[in-house]
């Protein structure tokens, strides 16, 4: 399982870097953008130019889609340890972590954002989950959390 998770995090580091941090509007976290397979920058969902000054610099760690995110794993399979393996990744891709937890049986992957926390998580689905559901948080969760991740049954991790 550790050699699982080392694995996944070597993974996960790798992807870190592959992609370019899109625009911000108004301060709101945006969705990731990818290059295409022959290296010319894609455009940024808000129309401005790739290379403006509101991306990271190539030395940065972290995006706007995950600086500050308060992210919670809760597993919904019967794999022991796989919310916290998972967790461990996302902790490592700069995310801030809550500590993992256990949830009913699910069969799909989920990811519940709170309010404004919406393109964070749906950066954090293309970038992790790309089979997982994206949806708004119910009331009853934490209102300390961005995303509640719950894993499901069709959840392998990469």
């Amino acid at each position: 399982m550790l050699v699982a998770a080392v694995v996944v995090g070597v993974v996960v580091l790798a992807r870190a870097f592959d992609t370019n941090a899109s625009d911000d509007l108004a301060g709101a976290p945006g969705p990731r953008t990818s290059e295409p397979a022959d290296g010319t920058p894609s455009a940024s969902p808000s129309g401005a130019s790739p290379g403006n000054s509101a991306s990271p610099s190539p030395g940065a760690q972290q995006s706007p889609e995950v600086e500050g995110v308060v992210v919670q794993v809760r597993n919904g399979t019967s794999t022991t340890g796989l919310a916290a393996s998972t967790s461990e990744t996302l902790e490592a891709a700069g995310y801030s972590m809550q500590e993992p937890t256990n949830a009913e049986a699910m069969e799909t992957t989920t990811l519940y954002f709170a309010p404004d926390a919406e393109a964070a998580a749906q950066a954090m689905q293309q970038r992790f989950f790309p089979d997982a559901v994206v949806t708004a948080a119910p009331e009853a969760f934490p209102a300390d959390v961005d995303i509640t991740v719950i894993l499901g049954a069709d959840y392998t991790p990469t």
